[in-house]
């Protein structure tokens, strides 16, 4: 749980004591009946409202508003997608962690606090002293509400056991009364080093305590070095090698002609008419240039779900144990800058299940978040295969998110549907 920490600015008129954070999470207008209380993630844009409930019952007790000298919310900003302004709101009616969805979101109060956070992996400091004195003359404590109208930013939530920076409040006392008589000394601690593990390139080290707090017992999760300089091209491996008349490529296959590297973008048999440089097989393959191009490709079936799905662009995933209807958890993110040229999806109509009917599928490519241009639909699909093809294009640079949306409008079918997804 995080600790609400209370500073002491003066041994004799100030004194020490901790509270909990005990429950936050995020709702999401998009979906307004799912709950998020697991989540290790809180989510702050458009469409999301952070929750978060602070407990000062381990105040000392007939600590007035008087004597507080400050009260800090600190988060810790995982990921800033979009920055804006955020605001802070008094939660005025009831809420609870693993209930709270954004048809149940509590009344709010008028804005309290604002900050702007600019800069990702450190904490965020934003003064809340107003409210911490609000509640303790009587208003009744709900939490707070984080909202935005431009922003887009993630928050580390006190579920996230990645890097274990929970919310918190630092509250500074004063005029606590004269200092207590000195109790008795303690044991001596103990401090011992438990695990050493390695954690992914670029990730932040980490230190958590296996033990007590007189005899710790220390883990250490340190990341590994960065990937070093690019050597040089190597000979081409059995996913790039040199065309071969006759053999049949799957959608996805890469080949090498004539010195460039080419992607299947549909099955074919490849005749000495559909040799990859040849102008006569333009729609069967899309041009690669080494080292900055790259193409997604992949299988999935629907479960009967006519609701928004989101699908990482890589490797194979099912719909009915896979797929979240929550935007970001299937995502990967771009391994090179490049200009995505085209989205073919091909579709073959497996059986019906509780029922019959065409289906209607639209795949629309996310990019940091935000649906594109690049989509592509497939509509009255009720027996053998169906296809289409985006030739919109998008810049994405290396490092940014990237996932599909799939919605479908009937959901009793089912459809197994191969998108492709090309980017030089």
């Amino acid at each position: 749980m995080a600790a609400i920490v209370l500073l002491v600015v003066s041994a004799a008129a100030a004194h020490a004591t901790e509270g909990v954070v005990v429950a936050d999470t995020y709702v999401n207008s998009a979906h307004p009946t799912t709950n998020y209380g697991t989540l290790s993630n809180l989510y702050v844009n458009g469409t999301g409202t952070t929750l978060i409930q602070l407990d000062l019952s381990s105040l000392p007790a007939g600590t007035t508003a008087g004597q507080i000298g400050a009260a800090s919310l600190k988060l810790y900003v995982n990921r800033i997608n979009a920055s804006g302004l955020i605001n802070i709101l008094p939660a005025t009616s009831s809420w609870g962690e693993y209930t709270a969805t954004y048809a149940t979101l509590p009344s709010l109060g008028s804005t309290v606090a604002s900050f702007t956070p600019a800069v990702a992996q450190q904490f965020i400091v934003v003064d809340v002293t107003a409210q911490v004195k609000s509640w303790l003359n009587g208003a009744a404590n709900d939490g707070i509400a984080l909202t935005t109208s431009s922003a887009d930013v993630v928050f580390d939530s006190k579920e996230n056991d990645e890097t274990g920076h929970a919310p918190y409040l630092d509250i500074t006392l004063i005029s606590q009364g004269a200092q207590g008589p000195q109790g008795p000394s303690g044991s001596a601690a103990t401090v011992s080093v438990g695990t050493t593990a390695t954690g992914a390139p670029g990730s932040n080290a980490s230190v958590t305590n296996a033990g007590t707090g007189s005899a710790a017992v220390f883990n250490f999760t340190i990341p590994a070095g960065s990937t070093g300089e690019q050597g040089p091209q190597g000979p081409a491996g059995s996913g790039g090698g040199a065309w071969i008349s006759g053999t049949v490529y799957a959608a996805g296959s890469v080949v090498s002609d004539h010195g460039n590297l080419f992607v299947a973008t549909s099955g074919n048999t490849a005749s000495s008419s559909n040799e990859p440089g040849s102008s006569g097989a333009a729609s069967s393959w899309a041009g690669m240039s080494p080292g900055s191009s790259f193409a997604w490709t992949e299988t999935f079936i629907n479960s009967q779900d006519t609701n928004p799905n989101y699908l990482a662009p890589t490797g194979f995933q099912s719909l009915s144990t896979v797929y979240s209807e929550d935007p970001g958890d299937g995502v990967v993110y771009s391994p090179a800058s490049c200009t995505v040229r085209s989205l073919t999806v091909h579709q073959v109509y497996e059986a019906a299940s509780g029922g019959s009917g065409a289906e209607g599928t639209t795949i629309t490519l996310r990019h940091n978040g935000n649906n594109t241009s690049v989509s592509c639909s497939i509509n009255g699909l009720s027996s053998g295969t169906g296809s289409c093809t985006s030739t919109n294009s998008v810049f994405v640079a290396a490092g940014d998110k990237l996932e599909y949306e799939v919605t479908q409008n009937n959901g009793n079918p089912f459809v197994m549907t191969t998108p492709l997804l090309v980017c030089n």
